[in-house]
């Protein structure tokens, strides 16, 4: 009993821990900027390296820079809240530094797990597509920098509670130059 008590506390800390770096957090530019900037990998840029392609004697595996953004919309529906618009404001600034200005994005719009697959696949279509009208009527971002797409009720983040507001979100993923 003593150990499961040991690892229901762990997982409760873990989830707690992983809820507080998401939830309302507002990301500034310089850290949408870190958090996206291409690594390097043994002198390769990890943006230009295949996704899931190891480099032989990397010491860091080649992943594309992403972060998941708190992008909170009108109750089905792709209509942005003030609290959105904020946050895209910060990606706006983020995407236009220089750091970033070469990098192409993907805008990955998922939704929670209530509903059927083809209202929420449309619903983060849609979503994502807002997103990125947002960028580039608002922030002057190319068109052909920014890629939407959604996956609806797909990618879960927490697929035990597919109701939960962890599994709506806006995924940012820099997919190279």
């Amino acid at each position: 009993m003593r150990r499961v008590a040991t690892v229901l506390a762990t997982v409760l800390a873990a989830t707690q821990f992983a809820w507080t770096a998401w939830a309302g957090d507002r990301l500034s530019s310089d850290e949408l900027i870190n958090r996206l900037k291409p690594q390097e990998v043994d002198g390769l840029s990890r943006s230009f390296i295949p996704k899931g392609v190891t480099v032989e004697g990397a010491t860091k595996p080649a992943v594309q820079p992403s972060v998941d953004l708190d992008v909170n919309f009108e109750y089905n529906s792709a209509k942005l809240t003030t609290d959105a618009l904020l946050n895209l404001d910060q990606l706006g600034r983020a995407l236009n530094n220089p750091a970033l200005a070469t990098s192409r994005f993907q805008l990955a719009g998922h939704t929670d797990g209530i509903g059927g697959d083809t209202f929420n696949q449309t619903l983060s279509e849609q979503r994502a597509a807002a997103v990125k009208d947002y960028l580039i009527t608002q922030h002057a971002i190319a068109a052909v920098r920014l890629e939407a797409v959604g996956f609806g009720k797909s990618r879960l983040l927490d697929a035990v509670h597919p109701d939960a507001a962890i599994n709506r979100r806006v995924q940012v993923t820099n997919i190279g130059g």
